[in-house]
Formats: structure tokens, sequence, C-alpha cells
């Protein structure tokens, strides 16, 4: 069994950072998101070469999709998984199908990239790591995916990538930033404000005011500060009901 050692673990960073973890198994992370459980039984069943290998060989790539497929069949994931409010990825986003059309979406753009690291190197930071990994996701129809932008700050924790510049709002964090700084009445709901805020340059503007907001808050502070706000908006929200 592989020992996995977190090393951060707190009230800003609801995403769980493990020490000593091969890249491949930080991007297999940023699939499970905040399901933390989930991931420690999957990248337990895995040997040491398909953590290395996972998106690099086909093999390897095989081999971990048929354990993925027998731990959801015998509902493993689903006895572990959490279900409390604030859990970004829920029980269901972690069915077998989804997984294996993500799993392949990686593998796709790393042999594009010729290898993850010149996949990371090549996007730099969260916002670009973020853009390219959407289509990966389940639910990429929504405004903001919160499996996507987890995924690519999962990478900045560990320090492949450089934190976001503006707070990537999703959902709740939408609905709050909409209705602190541009004025939305608390009753509509993220439904709505998704549609009204669908387009690139609208959503990046309100993005670009919520930034502003936090970098001029005592609230937050330090390299992730973005991170936080974005937290911060989606706590918000839910006082407004």
């Amino acid at each position: 069994m592989l020992k996995l050692d977190t090393v951060v673990d707190n009230q800003d960073c609801d995403l769980r950072i493990y020490e000593n973890l091969p890249l491949p198994m930080v991007v297999l992370q940023g699939w499970f998101n905040d399901q933390h459980k989930c991931f420690e039984l999957f990248i337990n069943a895995l040997t040491r070469q398909e953590r290395l290998n996972l998106f690099s060989k086909i093999s390897s790539l095989a081999t971990a999709k048929a354990k993925y497929k027998n731990l959801w069949d015998a509902d493993e994931f689903n006895k572990l998984a959490a279900r409390t409010r604030g859990v970004h990825k829920l029980p269901g986003q972690l069915a077998y199908r989804w997984f294996s059309l993500w799993a392949d979406g990686v593998s796709d753009a790393v042999v594009d990239a010729d290898g993850l690291k010149g996949l990371l190197a090549g996007l730099g930071t969260v916002e670009a790591a973020h853009h390219i990994f959407k289509p990966w996701f389940y639910g990429t129809k929504k405004v903001r995916n919160l499996n996507a932008a987890d995924a690519a700050r999962v990478l900045a924790r560990h320090g492949y990538l450089d934190p976001e510049s503006r707070p990537l709002l999703a959902r709740g964090a939408l609905r709050g930033a909409a209705i602190l700084l541009d004025g939305q009445p608390p009753s509509k709901s993220i439904g709505r404000l998704e549609i009204e805020y669908r387009e690139e340059t609208t959503r990046v503007a309100l993005e670009e005011r919520a930034a502003e907001y936090i970098a001029g808050s005592d609230k937050f502070s330090g390299r992730f500060q973005m991170e936080e706000g974005e937290n911060w908006f989606c706590e918000v929200v839910h006082k407004t009901h």
C-alpha cells in the first residue's frame, strides 16, 4: 500500500495536497477533486508502474481503467464518497464512463505535448489549464466547471502551474460575485445567472472585478488569494438564502 502523507489540508485549501506524489497521480487527484477517500482507494489499487505511466503507456491506462470499472461496479466509490455541502465532485460524477472519457482526453493531450511535463509547461497558469481541461470533464456546458478548475488548482498547489490571477467563478461563487459586485438580486438562481454570464467576455469581466475586490481586501493574502476569494464568494451566496 502506498503511504500518502497530507502536507496541506486547511480552511483556505479544501483540496488535500500529498507529499511525494508522482506527477501522473497529481493529475489523477484532479479527477477526484475533494473526494479524497475515493482517490486514496484507487491510487492504492494501482501498481507502481501504473502510477508512473498512467497517461503515457496504453497498457497502464487500460489496466487502470479496468480497475476503476471494477471499483465502480462494486459500489466501492459510492461507499466512501462525501455528500456534504461544498463537495465539488458529487458521487455520481465519479461514474466509470466519465472517468474513461476524462482519462482518454488527458492521454491524448499528453501524446500531443510529448509528455505531461511538456503539457503543463506549455500551459503555465491555472487559467490556461482550466480552459484546456474543461472538455475532459462531465458537465462542461456549465459556465464554470468546478472539476476542471480544481484539477488545475491541484497542480498549482503542487507547484506545476502558477495560481490564477483572477478567480475562476463557478456556480455558487459566480452567484455570490454577481450579487455583491454587479447588484444582481439574491432571488436569481444559479442557473439563471449562468445563462446571463455564459459569454466569455461577460464572465471574464466579472472575474476581473472579483479579482480587484479580492486584491483590495484584507480578508485575503498570499500566493493563493484568488482561490481563497473564490471560496469566500461561494460562502457568501449561502448566506443570502
